[in-house]
């Protein structure tokens, strides 16, 4: 026998939609609260702001969060940002503990890492006039560095990628946003670039030997009519 109640967040608000589960073992077993994980009416995107560099071959700017999460969240929990590879997303687990969080290091295997670990302080409401973006990918020191455990590593390839926020406390998760839309990264393209590159190079260094050929021919005449 299952029971499902409507209710709202803690704190006392409702918000539509969202339920937990009240299950029974048996006619006369006693009632068990089933784990619940909130989903907050919010989608992760790219800033609207015009900024240069917001979508790169490496990273990617979101909006932060703001006035999102004020309902959910104790000044305890921890804030985290999931990036995922998007066709992997269905595969993703929240952690049930810190210790099961997956870092940037292992994302060609577990196909998504938690970064950008933050708490509600960062985000806050209301919104300010100068609030600024969430810039993914933007730490290349930690790329190799096993002890940073939220490492914000670039992205090693195009993706796409989807991210989403999860709220954690000491007993595992606790909220999270929706998925984000897909996320495409700029193709990079450093074998023409190079090529490019050394073309350049080629012709700068023709033209500077003709201009010293020229310059030397030019001394020797003054010389040899002075004479």
């Amino acid at each position: 026998m299952a029971f499902t109640w409507l209710e709202g967040p803690p704190g006392g608000s409702s918000v539509p939609g969202q339920s937990r589960s009240l299950r029974a073992a048996g006619r006369a077993g006693p009632l068990n609260w089933a784990p619940t994980v909130w989903i907050l009416p919010y989608t992760p995107q790219i800033t609207g702001n015009s900024l240069e560099g917001k979508l790169t071959a490496s990273t990617f700017s979101l909006d932060q969060p703001i006035c999102i999460f004020d309902q959910y969240v104790n000044a305890t929990d921890d804030i985290w940002l999931v990036v995922a590879f998007a066709n992997a997303t269905s595969s993703v687990k929240n952690p049930t503990s810190r210790n099961d969080i997956p870092p940037y290091q292992r994302l060609s295997t577990a196909l998504h890492y938690m970064t950008l670990r933050t708490t509600i302080t960062f985000f806050p409401c209301p919104r300010s006039s100068n609030t600024s973006v969430l810039r993914v990918g933007s730490d290349a020191f930690c790329r190799n560095d096993n002890s940073r455990q939220h490492c914000n590593g670039p992205l090693p390839n195009p993706g796409p990628y989807r991210v989403k926020f999860l709220i954690l406390d000491s007993s595992g998760a606790k909220a999270e946003t929706r998925w984000s839309e897909r996320i495409t990264l700029k193709q990079g393209n450093t074998s023409r670039t190079g090529t490019t590159y050394h073309g350049t190079m080629i012709v700068i260094t023709v033209i500077l030997s003709s201009l010293v050929g020229i310059l030397t021919l030019a001394f020797l005449c003054t010389s040899a009519y002075e004479w």
